[in-house]
């Protein structure tokens, strides 16, 4: 139940600081769900697509740990700096437009 009684909500409509309504997590407004998505791309072509000398995918928690944390140490610091930079554009599509910036999402594969 919403309360009448919200001093910053008073203060904002009170100053005409408008709202800017979207999900309380949006993952497009969070560089880190991008990073997530390079680990789950990276595990996920390895799974698959094994390279000459790399054992197979055998199913068990043991494999996709290592996996995980091979993946997770491949990816660098630029392509962490490049989704943070990526943010103050989007946040700024997103509040003319409501929605995420065309393919925002889909940068994230790139290395």
């Amino acid at each position: 139940m919403k309360t009448c009684n919200n001093i910053a909500q008073n203060l904002r409509d009170a100053s005409w600081i408008p709202r800017f309504i979207h999900p309380a997590q949006s993952p497009d407004l969070n560089p880190l769900e991008d990073i997530w998505l390079l680990l789950k791309q990276k595990v996920k072509k390895r799974i698959k697509w094994p390279r000459r000398g790399q054992w197979p995918w055998d199913g068990t928690k043991r494999m996709l740990k290592n996996l995980l944390t091979k993946a997770w140490d491949a990816i660098t610091m630029e392509q962490i700096r490049r989704r943070i930079k990526e943010m103050p554009e989007r946040s700024k599509k997103m509040s003319v437009t409501g929605t995420p910036a065309p393919g925002a999402r889909t940068g994230a594969g790139s290395a």
